[in-house]
């Protein structure tokens, strides 16, 4: 019979740490997103007369 151990449990720091990663790198995507939507609209309708509406 083999004596199974119980495993250990992580820490709640290492769950703080990669909720932090995740939560950072999301937030870079969203601005890159953002930033990419922005430069695309400009370049589309960066020569509309100001007066025309979308």
């Amino acid at each position: 019979m083999t004596n199974r151990s119980t495993p250990a449990l992580p820490d709640q720091a290492d769950y703080a740490t990669v909720h932090t990663d995740i939560v950072a790198l999301l937030e870079s995507a969203r601005r890159a997103a953002a930033r990419s939507v922005n430069a695309l609209m400009t370049a589309i309708l960066g020569d509309w007369p100001p007066h025309c509406r979308i």
